[in-house]
Parts: C-alpha cells; sequence; structure tokens
C-alpha cells in the first residue's frame, strides 16, 4: 500500500507543511500572517480603503462629517489623519494611480447614479470630474502603468466594461 505522511507546523510566521510519498519529500510553506488592525475606526461609516502605491498611505471614506468624504492617514496606523477631500455628495476612493498622483473616487450624481472623480491632492481645485453624465459609472481602476482607466457604465442600458486613457489626469 501506498503510505503518505504529512507533518504540519505553525508558527508566528506562517503554516508549512511536508509531504512525503515513497522516495519523494517535499515542503512546502503558506505564508499567513494576521497583522493588527491599523487603527480603530472612528465616528461615523468609514469603509472603501485603498493603499498608496509605495504603501505608506491609506486613503478612506468616512461618513464622519455626514457626507462620506475622503480622508488620509498612514498606513502604519501611527500619525495623525487629515481631510483630503469633500462634497455635498457621497464619494468615495476607488483607486491610486501608480505614480501616486491621482485618486479615482466614485461620487453620487446630483440627479441619479454615480460619477467618476480625480482627486490631485495639492492641485487647485483638488477634484474635478472625470466622467459625470446621466448614467452610472462605477468601480473605476488605473492600470498598472497609469495610462489607462477602467470602469463599469450603464449607458448602453446594461452593465458593461469600458476602458479609457488617462493622460495628465483626463480621461
Amino acid at each position: 500500500p501506498r503510505r503518505r505522511a504529512i507533518i504540519a507546523s505553525a508558527s508566528s510566521t506562517g503554516i508549512g507543511y511536508s509531504s512525503s510519498r515513497r522516495r519523494r519529500s517535499a515542503r512546502r510553506d503558506l505564508m499567513l500572517s494576521v497583522a493588527p488592525p491599523l487603527s480603530v475606526m472612528r465616528t461615523g461609516m468609514e469603509a472603501f480603503p485603498i493603499l498608496s502605491p509605495d504603501g505608506r498611505e491609506l486613503i478612506i471614506g468616512s461618513g464622519r462629517n455626514g457626507a462620506s468624504e475622503l480622508w488620509r492617514r498612514p498606513a502604519s496606523g501611527e500619525g495623525e489623519e487629515s481631510h483630503l477631500w469633500g462634497s455635498k455628495r457621497d464619494c468615495w476612493p476607488s483607486s491610486w494611480s501608480p505614480d501616486g498622483r491621482s485618486i479615482l473616487a466614485i461620487c453620487e450624481a446630483p440627479e441619479a447614479g454615480l460619477d467618476l472623480w480625480v482627486v490631485t491632492p495639492g492641485a487647485d481645485p483638488p477634484a474635478r470630474p472625470l466622467i459625470a453624465t446621466s448614467f452610472t459609472e462605477d468601480l473605476p481602476r488605473f492600470s498598472p502603468d497609469g495610462r489607462m482607466v477602467v470602469y463599469v457604465s450603464d449607458r448602453s442600458g446594461e452593465q458593461e466594461i469600458y476602458v479609457q486613457e488617462f493622460r495628465d489626469g483626463a480621461a
């Protein structure tokens, strides 16, 4: 009969197991890490976190002042939060450009649906509509090189995926 042995071990850095079958033996490491929360959520709804490309900052949507606005905090959880941008409508972060200069946000449209905005920290104004129509645009993401934006829209009457160029903050 075939025999197979599995030996498992666990540590604070992960879980490993070894299996042997006849003369072959293999070791596999499963790296599982459980990190403590960055910080306890404050007042209001906080959701839709996105990490900066360098992993040092976090942008969240927070309803602590009424409408959901964009807030910036250190990813380490240490240090102060700062208000990044907000409007009278609910807005949530969705994607951070690979160069770290632009953030795509989803905002409730005045009439109905959702629009896409680009937030550029330090710019004047700090945010502007990227795609604002009478339809719903949602789930925007930057391409890995930052030259394209992909999003979902119902402009055809059905949910479809659209891809378009993103040049210097303009789609």
